[in-house]
């Protein structure tokens, strides 16, 4: 898969008062909860948590090859490499970014 569309993208995301300059290709995975949802990175160790609602971030990220695994994960099929159920898991799953 070309994943050469998500190069240089980037979105701005507003969240406990500050704005956020988020690059598509270092989003592992955005999972929400209620009304907030959590991006997490690859290059930080770390989660930028915003009030969006999922549908929305996803139409935002729509052709940049992320995948709605159920109603509160958007995957990056950058990092995924197959599907297993329980969380702790899924995070064994992920590839490493090259």
């Amino acid at each position: 898969m070309d994943y050469s569309n998500q190069k240089d993208k980037s979105f701005f995301f507003n969240g406990r008062g500050k704005v956020y300059q988020v690059f598509v290709d270092t989003i592992v995975y955005i999972e929400c909860h209620d009304s907030t949802s959590s991006r997490h990175l690859a290059e930080q160790d770390k989660s930028i948590h915003c009030c969006d609602l999922l549908k929305d971030i996803e139409e935002r990220l729509d052709g940049l090859n992320f995948y709605r695994i159920n109603r509160n994960t958007l995957l990056n099929l950058r990092y995924f490499s197959k599907f297993v159920s329980e969380k702790k898991e899924l995070f064994k799953s992920l590839r490493a970014k090259n």
